[in-house]
C-alpha cells in the first residue's frame, strides 16, 4: 500500500501575501531545500507560472511532491478551496483549489494566510508544538488564529480568529459597526494602520513611536501606553476564553514590540487568573509559509495512520476469517 508513497519526496507551502509571495519546499522532515520569495500578484495564471518556475528552478517534478497548501489573505472556506473575499488579492467568491488544481497533478489546500502562520509557529516557533495556542497577527490589519486540543479551529463559516472585530462598550457607545469593507474595531485601536494615523500626528512613523517611547517622548508613550492597554485586555479575555498554554503575537508591528512585552505581560496577569505564556514569533515574515508546508506534512501524517488502521483492521479481519 506504502509503495507508490516512497516517490512523494517533498511538501510545497505557498504564502500569499499582498506585497509579497514566499514559496518553500521542503523534504519530508520539514528541512527546507528551496525558498524563493517574489513580487505578489492577484493573477492566478500568474501565480501558478511562479509556482511552476520555482519547482523547475528546484529541479523537482510534480510526481515527487505530497501536496502543497497556499496560504492567501482574507475569509477562506478551506474545506472547499473557495476564496470568499480577499481586499489584498482582489478576489472575491473564488474558487481557488479549483483552478490551481487544474494545473498540478499533486493535492493542493487552500488555507487563510494567519491560520497558516499560527501553524509555523506552533511547529518550528515560539508555540513549542503546544496543543493549546492563540496567534495574533498585528500588521495593517489585525488578524488571529486558535488552535485548541491540536487542532486548529476555522469555525462554522470558516471565520474563527477575526480578533480585529472584537468590539467592546466604548465602541457601541460611539455606534460603530461592523463592516467587511472597513477596519474592524480593534484594529482601529492596534493595527498598523491605526498606530501608522497615530503616528503622523505628532510626525512620527509607527516604527518610531516605539524608539520614542523607549526614549521617554510623553506623546509616542501616550500612543503606546494604550496601544499597551487594549492589546493585554484583549489576551486576557481571549486567555479567559480558551485557555491557551501560549499567545504568539507576530504580524510587522510585532517586529517593534519587545520593549513592551513586559508590561503586556503584567497588565494581562492582572486582568486574568490563568497562566498563559506571552511571547513574541519566531519565524516572522516565514511563519505562513512553515505552515503551509506543515498543513501539508501533518496531512500525510494522518492519511498513513488512516492507511494504517485500515490495513491493521483488513489483517485482523482476515485472520478472524481464517480462524
Amino acid at each position: 500500500m506504502h509503495s507508490n508513497r516512497t516517490t512523494k519526496l517533498y511538501a510545497v507551502g505557498v504564502d500569499i501575501g499582498g506585497t509579497k509571495i514566499l514559496i518553500l519546499i521542503t523534504d519530508q522532515s520539514g528541512r527546507v531545500l528551496f525558498k524563493k520569495r517574489v513580487e505578489s500578484t492577484g493573477d492566478l495564471e500568474r501565480i501558478c507560472e511562479i509556482i511552476n518556475a520555482a519547482l523547475k528552478e528546484a529541479s523537482i517534478a510534480h510526481h515527487q511532491i505530497m501536496g502543497m497548501t497556499v496560504g492567501i489573505p482574507g475569509h477562506v472556506d478551506s474545506l472547499e478551496g473557495i476564496v470568499k473575499n480577499s481586499v489584498q488579492l482582489g478576489w472575491k467568491d473564488l474558487n481557488i483549489k479549483a483552478y490551481i488544481s487544474r494545473r498540478f497533478s499533486f493535492p493542493v489546500f487552500i488555507k487563510n494566510d494567519v491560520n497558516c502562520a499560527a501553524l509555523g509557529e506552533k511547529w518550528l516557533g515560539n508555540g513549542e508544538n503546544s496543543s493549546h495556542m492563540v496567534y495574533i497577527s498585528l500588521g495593517t490589519g489585525v488578524g488571529g488564529a486558535i488552535i485548541a486540543n491540536g487542532s486548529l479551529v476555522e469555525g462554522s463559516t470558516y471565520s474563527a480568529g477575526e480578533f480585529g472585530y472584537i468590539t467592546d462598550s466604548d465602541d457601541i457607545k460611539k455606534g460603530i459597526d461592523s463592516d467587511w469593507d472597513q477596519y474592524g474595531n480593534l484594529e482601529r485601536k492596534i493595527s498598523g494602520f491605526a498606530l501608522d494615523e497615530k503616528a503622523r500626528q505628532i510626525g512620527l512613523t509607527a516604527r518610531e513611536l516605539f524608539v520614542e517611547y523607549n526614549k521617554g517622548n510623553s506623546a509616542a508613550q501616550e500612543i503606546i501606553d494604550s496601544f499597551i492597554k487594549n492589546l493585554s485586555l484583549v489576551i486576557s479575555n481571549l486567555v479567559n476564553i480558551l485557555n491557551p498554554e501560549y499567545v504568539i503575537i507576530g504580524g510587522g508591528v510585532s517586529e517593534s514590540m519587545e520593549c513592551i512585552l513586559d508590561p503586556i505581560k503584567s497588565y494581562v496577569k492582572k486582568l486574568t487568573m490563568f497562566p498563559t505564556k506571552i511571547r513574541l514569533s519566531k519565524l516572522g515574515g516565514e511563519g505562513g509559509a512553515f505552515g503551509c508546508v506543515y498543513n501539508v506534512l501533518s496531512g500525510m501524517e494522518d492519511s498513513t495512520e488512516q492507511e494504517e488502521g485500515i490495513s491493521k483492521k483488513l489483517e485482523k479481519d482476515k485472520n478472524e476469517k481464517g480462524d
